[in-house]
């Protein structure tokens, strides 16, 4: 007796795994790789500056501040951490299909008939009952379902990097610019101060006789036109506010500068290309790849279902 039960379960066993076996559509390889294995620039060294956070070769606090609070406010990163979190909820979603699903089913009524005889008193009626489903993943829809979720979670993760990234590139963009940008201010304003005392004494010069009224004139010129840059760059510096304080995730306001261009030390050397393994790290390439692998596993979900 023992050894028929044995037997039943080695059978019963053997079911299940060609069951789990059987999943229809295609499995997912690798795309063939047509490049050349060396390329410009490989023999450079990858543990370079991609290696750290590179803004902090500025050693600018004001810099780390701005990038720290983008990366926490902007809109555009919260909402890919959103994405993030629906993605792991629909890999928990497709997980619990593997097992059976349980749930209760109650209902009620009332009637003043009984076999149809009106009756005097009304009857009241109460039914539940337990119900369990379990639908078995023969064509292996449930399993391609939650390996489409899966790399659906990790493409999800890849997004939200790459955004980070040009998130991080924006802000220091429009950091410098705006640096750029008061310095020219000044310039400007100095410039317009300078020339506004010359014009102050070529006039005196000129209302002593010292001196004929095309030098005044060609003075007033070139003080308006040193005075016609400054509202220019003060919209300039107050358009590239209005650019960071929307990628900081807030309303329009000044932003502060630690340091003018001079300040800030330049590299030794710059080197004159770039190492081609850098390519392995970009997560926009890690994000196409699950997406390709996430819809490889769809189209199994597909034909399971027909």
């Amino acid at each position: 007796m023992m050894k028929k039960n044995i037997n039943k379960y080695i059978v019963i066993l053997i079911i299940l795994i060609l069951i789990q076996a059987c999943a229809v559509g295609p499995n997912f390889r690798e795309p063939e790789d047509q490049t050349s294995e060396t390329f410009r620039y490989t023999s450079n060294k990858t543990d370079s500056i991609i290696n750290m956070n590179w803004w902090d070769i500025f050693n600018d606090p004001v810099l780390d501040t701005l990038i720290v609070t983008a990366l926490r406010e902007n809109k555009n990163v919260q909402i890919a951490a959103s994405r993030i979190e629906q993605a792991r909820a629909n890999v928990s979603y497709n997980k619990a299909d593997y097992g059976p699903k349980f749930g209760v089913q109650a209902g009620a009524s009332s009637t003043n008939q009984f076999l149809g005889n009106r009756l005097d008193n009304t009857i009241q009626n109460y039914n539940a009952a337990a119900v369990v489903n379990w639908e078995l993943d023969f064509w292996g829809k449930f399993r391609r379902g939650t390996e489409a979720a899966k790399a659906d979670l990790l493409a999800s993760f890849y997004g939200k990097r790459a955004i980070e990234i040009a998130l991080i590139s924006e802000v220091a963009f429009n950091y410098f610019q705006l640096i750029d940008f008061k310095a020219r201010l000044q310039i400007s304003e100095s410039t317009w101060a300078l020339r506004d005392s010359t014009l102050q004494i070529i006039q005196a010069r000129f209302d002593e006789g010292y001196t004929h009224i095309i030098d005044v004139n060609q003075a007033q010129i070139q003080k308006a036109i040193s005075q016609v840059s400054i509202p220019q760059f003060k919209r300039s510096i107050a358009f590239t506010e209005h650019n960071l304080s929307l990628l900081l995730g807030k309303n329009p306001d000044s932003i502060p500068t630690f340091k003018t261009l001079r300040e800030y030390a330049l590299p030794d050397s710059i080197p004159g290309g770039i190492p081609s393994e850098i390519l392995q790290r970009r997560p926009d390439i890690f994000q196409s790849d699950q997406l390709y692998i996430s819809n490889n596993a769809k189209i199994a979900v597909d034909q399971a279902i027909r």
